[in-house]
């Protein structure tokens, strides 16, 4: 695809990340704080798209127009909340998966023990933010 392609249509991209924060409520405070501003950002800037936290990975999926995408990314790529940023997909789609949220804090699944965010399949990744999108929002006891 040549790069003019690249300006017409809506895209996907997902990546994945380490948390460089600590475990527990110092992470969900950062999440929290990731999402209130991600939310705003993306509403003006017609992006969609959920984060998912697991076991001290983020998985982020953001949809819209390349011109948008990209270099949203890039901007998120610099944040020092992550580090071993890796761009797994990057593909123009025919519509949104997460056309109802400008950003969801999605919940992981039930995963079988030892599974590797890091060595997942880019469509492994997809799925399980899919599934964790659709996944009820675990409330503590």
């Amino acid at each position: 695809m040549d790069n003019a392609d690249q300006g017409k249509g809506l895209y996907r991209l997902i990546y994945n990340s380490r948390s460089t924060s600590l475990q527990g409520e110092a992470r969900d405070g950062e999440i929290a704080a990731i999402l209130a501003c991600s939310q705003q950002r993306n509403r003006m800037l017609g992006v969609t798209g959920a984060l998912l936290s697991y076991n001290g990975w983020y998985v982020q999926a953001l949809e819209g127009p390349y011109p948008t995408v990209r270099p949203l990314f890039d901007k998120i790529a610099r944040d020092p909340r992550h580090t071993d940023v890796q761009l797994r997909i990057l593909e123009p789609v025919p519509e949104r998966m997460f056309s109802r949220w400008a950003m969801k804090r999605a919940r992981a699944p039930d995963r079988p023990e030892g599974f590797d965010i890091a060595a997942a399949s880019p469509d492994d990744l997809l799925q399980l933010l899919k599934l964790a999108t659709l996944s009820p929002v675990r409330r503590a006891a």
